[in-house]
């Protein structure tokens, strides 16, 4: 949760709530192809909301 926090912050735009995560990026970041399948069900809906994804994308807002 702390290295999907640093993403937000570090590329969402001033004028948006919402950040873009591509998957290829966050598993490039984490070093691991599988971010979605084994991380995402366990962050809490408390903490992200998402928006449905679309082709590999997906739109979140975090929480913080």
């Amino acid at each position: 949760m702390i290295t999907l926090a640093e993403y937000d912050i570090a590329n969402k735009e001033p004028d948006s709530d919402w950040v873009i995560i591509p998957r290829t990026n966050i598993s490039a970041y984490l070093g691991s192809a599988t971010y979605m399948e084994a991380y995402e069900s366990k962050i809490p809906d408390e903490f992200m909301e998402k928006k449905p994804e679309m082709g590999g994308v997906s739109a979140v807002r975090i929480n913080l």
